[in-house]
């Protein structure tokens, strides 16, 4: 039966991922280095990992981490400002509300600030029931620890939960941790395996009743 919701930001209900580009590219041609965006998907979403440190030492660009990782706090949110909610985001949100008498939630790989003012962008700051957030966990997506994390906050056993997940790794997370999985792939994440994933919709409208039932039925 279907008790509860676990929805990620970026990608699913805010449409970041091209602004987090603009973000990153600005951030190194500053250094005198143009960040292409296969290796912004490779590096940011398909990987997830050796990310800002991996195009410094790669690229052997004349900055430390730590002054690259300011220079993107410091245009951060002349980003965030340009991001709009993703299409059918907070109807979805609302149906889902509705529907699940637990609670919904957000799961997100960003730190609370940055998830925050996401959220305040978009007026649902105080929408969700339960938020985990990168300092919540030890291990970021693909390990399962922060829908378990989320189920656990949300009082209920991961099977009970629909999870919203717009990359491959997100969608892993969310199996193993014995969530169900809606995939909703973006722009950015178009063409790549959500073979794991339970379904895979084009529109966040195509997540109603039907679909629901259709999985805890």
């Amino acid at each position: 039966m279907l008790r509860a919701a676990l929805l990620d930001i970026d990608g699913v209900l805010i449409d970041s991922e091209e602004q987090y580009y603009q973000l990153m590219r600005e951030v190194f041609l500053h250094y005198g280095f143009e960040l292409g965006r296969e290796e912004y998907v490779r590096r940011w979403i398909t990987e997830q990992k050796a990310r800002t440190r991996g195009v410094i030492e790669d690229h052997q660009l004349a900055v430390t981490y730590e002054e690259a990782a300011a220079r993107r706090k410091q245009l951060l949110d002349k980003y965030i400002e340009r991001m709009a909610p993703m299409p059918h985001a907070r109807e979805m949100v609302g149906y889902l509300t509705a529907r699940c008498h637990t609670g919904v939630g957000v799961v997100t790989s960003a730190d609370r600030e940055e998830a925050g003012k996401k959220l305040r962008s978009m007026g649902m700051q105080d929408v969700f029931s339960v938020a985990v957030m990168a300092e919540d966990v030890q291990r970021y997506k693909p390990f399962p620890d922060c829908y378990i994390e989320g189920a656990h906050r949300l009082g209920t056993e991961p099977p009970s939960i629909v999870v919203v997940e717009d990359n491959p790794l997100g969608v892993r997370s969310a199996k193993d941790a014995g969530c169900k999985t809606i995939a909703y792939p973006n722009g950015f994440t178009a063409g790549m395996d959500f073979g794991m994933a339970d379904r895979v919709v084009k529109s966040l409208a195509e997540i109603d009743g039907a679909l629901l039932d259709g999985l805890f039925g």
